[in-house]
């Protein structure tokens, strides 16, 4: 694991969000840096090497198998959870209370209608303040 997905990992294990969070989960062909199975959101710590070619192809390539499979992914970027881990460990913990409540509500969102819904969402500095992303596939 990488320095960012270790100050995650302690963050999240031990259900300390709430839900129960697997640390390089398999699924399928590819593994998973963190899952909640509870939300189906895989959630990627991405440094610098993923903007990169091959990594962004094989990214994109896992990401559509997970959504064909049902999964969202959350890519944060490594500089923001080694920059400002409590800011991400809490805005991750209402990605999952809401990615929970999708599942929940069979994919149906209720709060936040009119909002374009996303199956892969990034997650930057630039980004991070956005309104949450909503998560229907």
């Amino acid at each position: 694991m990488t320095p960012a997905e270790v100050v995650l990992w302690q963050a999240v294990r031990a259900s300390r969000l709430g839900y129960k969070i697997r640390r390089q989960h398999p699924f399928g062909p590819y593994v998973i840096d963190f899952y909640c199975a509870a939300a189906k959101l895989a959630i990627e710590v991405d440094g610098g090497v993923h903007e990169t070619e091959p990594q962004s192809s094989h990214d994109h390539s896992r990401d559509q198998y997970l959504i064909r499979h049902g999964v969202r992914t959350l890519r944060v970027s490594s500089a923001l959870v080694m920059g400002d881990p409590e800011r991400v460990i809490a805005k991750l913990k209402l990605w999952i209370e809401r990615a929970v409540e999708f599942q929940k509500n069979g994919g149906v969102t209720s709060r936040w209608n009119g909002v374009r819904e996303e199956a892969v969402i990034y997650v930057s500095a630039r980004t991070f303040d956005a309104p949450s992303p909503s998560l229907r596939l």
